[in-house]
């Protein structure tokens, strides 16, 4: 099954719950991450210790297909329509026919409150800053998709305007912030807080001169990345258990795309072993991976 389809079903299911049973919502959507990444999936290439401990402690799914490429993926996940019936196979801005009908102004309409923090790609915010709220987010921190850095010192959108703080700050760490006090805020009424992680996608900044992804003067490797993104799950979920909300939080991590096949060949130089989703058989690449169609779709934690 499709796992937005799956998705949109839990979230209609949640709207449709009476006000005091509404759940709080974390959604954490990584980035150029495919099963085989997770050691919950029987990955050994990365350590992904706090997904291991979610995946244990709750609902896994063995058989969840995206599209190959995240624009498309993000889009059905607003929409909940298929790319063919939105009409943005690959890159393109949302379509406006359709800002009324997203899931997050649903869960507005149903009394939520709402975050997002860290990508967009729904348009390009320095020609719609306001973008967010008309989707129904009533809070954001988005960093400038093709504008400027996502990873050290950010260029992020904060409710409309540039922040100007940003400065020897590393974003994933910035977008985290921004959502766990949002969380805290909004501690007495249901919430979503939708993570649209920055990691672990390759920077694709479009600037002259490239700022490095991490502080010291280089960039982060595709396994510091999985590690970041580990990490940002970890300290999401001790926010929840400090703010006594886990056990009114339903917890979705899923991912828009497979692993780029150059890094599922390369897997950082360690051989890849037990991948529970065909990835790599024989040590010869075959379909599974970021922008390649296997099984009706690409596999995704």
């Amino acid at each position: 099954m499709s796992i937005i389809r799956i998705f949109l079903l839990i979230i209609a299911a949640t709207i449709s719950l009476q006000a005091a049973k509404r759940p709080n919502i974390l959604f954490i959507f990584a980035d150029d991450v495919g099963q085989e990444v997770l050691q919950c999936y029987g990955g050994q290439s990365y350590q992904t210790p706090h997904l291991n401990e979610l995946a244990r402690t709750g609902m896994k799914f063995n058989h969840a297909y995206s599209m190959p490429v995240c624009h498309p993926s993000r889009l059905t996940l607003m929409s909940g329509k298929y790319p063919f019936r939105h009409g943005k196979v690959t890159w393109g801005d949302y379509p406006k026919n359709e800002e009324a009908h997203t899931f997050s102004r649903y869960l507005q309409k149903a009394g939520y409150k709402t975050a997002i923090a860290g990508k967009w790609q729904m348009c390009l915010l320095k020609d719609d800053p306001l973008h967010p709220s008309r989707m129904g987010f009533d809070q954001w921190d988005l960093f400038g998709w093709h504008e400027g850095p996502r990873f050290y010192e950010p260029m992020i959108y904060h409710n409309g305007k540039v922040r100007d703080d940003t400065l020897g700050h590393y974003g994933p760490d910035l977008y985290v912030r921004s959502l766990i006090e949002f969380m805290k805020a909004n501690r007495e009424r249901p919430f979503l807080a939708y993570y649209s992680m920055a990691v672990a996608h390759e920077v694709t900044d479009d600037l002259e001169t490239p700022v490095p992804h991490g502080p010291f003067g280089r960039y982060d490797n595709y396994a510091e990345k999985v590690s970041e993104m580990d990490r940002a799950v970890g300290r999401m979920v001790a926010a929840l258990n400090a703010l006594k909300l886990r056990d009114k939080t339903l917890i979705l991590f899923v991912a828009d795309n497979g692993t780029p096949p150059e890094i599922i060949i390369r897997a950082e130089g360690k051989k890849l072993i037990k991948v529970p989703i065909v990835s790599r058989r024989n040590g010869q690449d075959v379909p599974g991976g970021k922008k390649q169609l296997n099984n009706a779709g690409t596999n995704v934690p």
